[in-house]
């Protein structure tokens, strides 16, 4: 038992050995290597101008210009916006909410039971 206590401690004596010589040859090659100096903040980015001028000048194959293009889509752009939409909320929601534990019996319906007997509502 007297051996088993021994390699054991030979053993942890030997990884806390190999632990500070690369503790230490770490230290060394960070005090060793030069620091990168801290890099200057970037300016902001110039605020696009003339859009519109350039907008105005560009002209498709017929000779519309852009600006006359995108003026006669705004019609159909806005027949496509659906005001106070809360569909993809509501579905989000949803998907969140667990359904609740019914009892057993409780919730059907006539139509349920039906189905259940082989008779449909449409026969």
């Amino acid at each position: 038992m007297g051996v088993v206590i021994a390699i054991i401690v030979v053993a942890v004596v030997v990884v806390a050995a190999i632990g500070i010589a690369l503790g230490l040859r770490r230290r060394s090659r960070s005090a060793q290597e030069p620091t990168a100096p801290p890099r200057a903040a970037r300016p902001d980015p110039v605020p696009m101008t003339g859009l519109e001028d350039a907008l105005a000048q560009v002209t498709d194959r017929s000779g519309t210009t852009m600006r006359d293009r995108l003026d006669a889509e705004d019609d159909h752009v806005d027949q496509l916006r659906v005001t106070n939409d809360t569909g993809p909320l509501l579905r989000r929601a949803l998907d969140q909410v667990e359904p609740a534990p019914q009892a057993p019996g409780a919730g059907t319906d006539a139509a349920a039971d039906e189905a259940d007997r082989g008779d449909s509502p449409s026969s």
